[in-house]
């Protein structure tokens, strides 16, 4: 039986996807000619481990959307820390034509719901723009 993630008695050692590794999401999608404006703002602390990822594969997944679909190779992120919530905000070049809800929107959509969070993904805040807002409420992060 093949155990994933398991070498020699050895766990894997890839870190968990967390806000944490936002910076060195930034790194890759601009490797992959994407220029991304990260801004944080707020006092970083810790989230309960499930939001964590949540909001991490939030970010992920809206950025990796500008890579395969948008034709003006930029992105801006907002990571805002309030006491109660983190909130995700990537906007972007709207697509041409109708903007699709695949499995993409519909994963960010669930992940965020299930860690109690809201979530938006549509017109940004000009006509031509296209936004994903995720807000994921600060829990005990034991």
């Amino acid at each position: 039986m093949c155990m994933r993630g398991i070498r020699s008695g050895e766990a894997d050692r890839t870190p968990t996807p967390g806000l944490a590794r936002a910076r060195v999401l930034h790194e890759h999608i601009e490797a992959a000619g994407v220029h991304v404006e990260l801004s944080v703002e707020g006092e970083v602390r810790p989230l309960h481990p499930a939001a964590d990822v949540a909001a991490y594969r939030v970010l992920q997944e809206s950025l990796t959307n500008v890579v395969k679909h948008s034709t003006h190779r930029s992105a801006t992120v907002l990571i805002r820390h309030n006491t109660d919530a983190v909130m995700l905000q990537v906007t972007n070049q709207a697509p041409v034509g109708e903007p699709i809800e695949g499995t993409g929107i519909t994963g960010m959509r669930r992940r965020v719901l299930q860690v109690g969070g809201t979530f938006h993904a549509g017109p940004g805040p000009r006509s031509d723009t296209f936004q994903v807002r995720a807000s994921i409420p600060r829990r005990d992060a034991r």
